[in-house]
Order: C-alpha cells, then structure tokens, then sequence
C-alpha cells in the first residue's frame, strides 16, 4: 500500500504534527489521483486565488486559452464570494480572517511544526 510506511510513522506524532501529515497526505493523492484522471489537470492553491485574485484570474483564465476580458468579471465574483461549504461562523470572513486565523491560535510550535 503506498504511503503505508508515512502513515504508520505519522501515528505516533503529536495530534498536530499528524493533522499537518495527512494533510499534505490527502494533496497528494489528489493531485495524483487528478493528473491520473486527466494529465492537462493544472493545480493552484485557493488560499492564493482569494489572497490575490487580480493577479491569479488572469493567470488561470490564459491557462484556460479564453479571453480575460469576458471572463474575468464573472470569475472575480466568484472568488469574492463566500463558500458555499464554509461553516456559519466563518463565512462571509476577510481573507486574513479565513487564511491567517490558524496563525493567530496557535503557538510558534505548532505553527513550525505545520509550516
């Protein structure tokens, strides 16, 4: 079984450092899963997307071969709008508030140990 070996060492870790393991676990097998799937699959991060929407819609949009010009309005909503999955309390949130706040609960530790 792949990853096996990672997974029985990450066991007996802290409850942070294995939370932050299977994590970067869980990216990992989709984006393998994914690029199996289909190899013109192109990755990027949300956190970057709503941090930095101006630069990051247009990026995507020529990735996509279309023109910005009609897209990039809609696109823009989009991506300022809150998440249809996101919970009560943390929808409708500023981007600092959504992508930091783990930052500002934690301790340097911990914050090392996921960084």
């Amino acid at each position: 079984m792949k990853w096996k070996d990672q997974i029985i060492h990450y066991d007996s870790l802290s409850i942070i450092e294995r939370i932050a393991a299977y994590w970067a676990l869980v990216e990992l097998y989709v984006k393998e899963k994914s690029l199996a799937l289909n190899p013109k699959i192109v990755g990027f991060r949300y956190k970057d997307l709503r941090g930095n929407p101006e630069t990051m819609c247009p990026k995507i949009i020529k990735l996509l071969g279309k023109n910005i010009c009609i897209y990039k309005k809609n696109l823009m909503k989009v991506v300022s709008e809150s998440s249809v999955t996101t919970g009560p309390k943390r929808n409708k949130l500023a981007y600092e508030s959504r992508f930091k706040s783990w930052e500002i609960e934690l301790n340097k530790k911990d914050i090392t140990i996921i960084e």
